[in-house]
């Protein structure tokens, strides 16, 4: 059995009476960078609720490319089409940050739909979350400025991983910035030069975190909006 702590936002939804009945059922372990947790046309047997990890659902294209589709971090669950009754991953999952997550099978997750209904409440929100999220993400890419969608996604992995410091590659960024490595690094040098971060070798600090949210575009907020209005309970 884990600890009582939780800090991933999604279970953070579910009451107290409900969560005894899953807690049992999860694992606490450790993922390194870029481990697999799942390549496509494979059976998914775990999901994963990241505490202080992230993990990318990544597209595999018949000449090699690898397109990101989507990030999950605390705020949510990787494995869901298990959720929407499928068994066989569509991406490849792959942890982009090291950290704490959350396993639970898969057939455990199917047994405690049913026992606790605030989890079915919690993840068909969290699908909606998602959704309106990769709408956003587009239009993103489309409208904002690589310094924008940069100070964007720093504050978002510091609200995943719950630290001022972390280690995430440039390939990563470009695929979630949607810009080659030498434009992240030209990103990453106008932010550094104001003082609002130090970016070295893939490795990010940051300083000072109100700039960099009045850099960011209003995307930052929208997202981040959507998925604490998904967990609401009122």
């Amino acid at each position: 059995m884990i600890a009582t702590e939780r800090t991933n936002l999604l279970l953070d939804s579910i009451p107290e009476a409900e969560l005894a009945l899953l807690t049992p059922l999860l694992e606490r372990m450790h993922v390194t960078a870029q481990e697999v947790l799942v390549e496509p046309n494979e059976t998914i047997d775990y999901v994963y609720f990241p505490l202080t990890c992230m993990i990318s659902l990544v597209t595999l294209l018949d000449d090699g490319t690898t397109i990101e589709s989507a990030t999950v971090g605390n705020e949510g669950m990787s494995g869901l089409s298990v959720f929407h009754g499928l068994d066989v991953s569509s991406s490849r999952a792959i942890v982009q940050m090291g950290g704490e997550t959350l396993r639970l099978p898969t057939v455990a997750l199917r047994r405690v739909l049913a026992e606790v209904p605030s989890l079915g409440l919690a993840l068909g929100g969290y699908a909606d979350a998602l959704i309106s999220m990769l709408a956003q993400s587009g239009a993103c890419n489309g409208l904002h400025s690589v310094e924008q969608r940069f100070a964007r996604w720093i504050l978002t992995i510091q609200d995943r991983v719950g630290s001022d410091e972390f280690t995430i590659t440039q390939d990563f960024l470009g695929q979630m910035l949607g810009s080659y490595r030498p434009t992240v690094t030209l990103a990453a040098g106008v932010l550094q030069r104001s003082g609002f971060i130090i970016y070295k070798r893939g490795h990010v600090r940051i300083l000072d975190r109100p700039s960099l949210e009045d850099v960011a575009c209003e995307c930052y907020e929208i997202i981040r909006v959507l998925y604490s209005r998904s967990y609401r309970r009122d």
